[in-house]
């Protein structure tokens, strides 16, 4: 974590992921390593960082993980996280946030991690974005996006430039 000044542009991103991620039904934010951390019953469904270097947002995808993975700005979680399905996506000064992006990552891990009953209220709520579909993302896919899917896992674990 480098001590300086922060991105104005990137600090009101931050700011709209804060209150995007408590807009959710019962989220604290906590805030480990000096880092924030937005938690749905003790949880972590998004990690934040922001100071010099730029923004970084955590989280751990499902449906989503493969495609995210090959956005320029997404790698796999350092500390052995990216193994089991974590994603940092990094901006610097000056980078546009896609936030149709980040708001479909936090949807997609809070639903992932909330309890089944927390869920429901927020598919019937106007606001829910998604159906309740219960459809697996492995059982949708076809047999030869499971192959290329595998082949990008073992890309991914042998590491892949920035």
């Amino acid at each position: 974590m480098r001590k300086g000044k922060v991105d104005a542009k990137l600090q009101k991103v931050s700011e709209a992921v804060r209150k995007l991620t408590m807009a959710f039904p019962e989220t604290q934010e906590d805030h480990p390593w000096e880092h924030s951390a937005f938690k749905v019953k003790k949880k972590t469904f998004v990690f934040m960082a922001l100071d010099a270097d730029g923004l970084r947002l955590s989280f751990k995808l499902d449906q989503s993980l493969f495609n995210t993975l090959a956005l320029p700005m997404c790698e796999p979680t350092g500390y052995g996280l990216g193994k089991s399905g974590w994603v940092t996506a990094s901006f610097e000064s000056g980078d546009n946030v896609p936030m149709s992006h980040v708001e479909r990552w936090i949807d997609e891990r809070f639903r992932l991690i909330a309890p089944k009953t927390m869920v429901k209220q927020l598919n019937a709520s106007p606001a829910g974005k998604k159906s309740n579909d219960k459809t697996s993302p492995s059982k949708a896919r076809g047999a030869k996006d499971e192959l290329a899917a595998k082949e990008t896992v073992k890309t991914i674990a042998k590491g892949r430039p920035r």
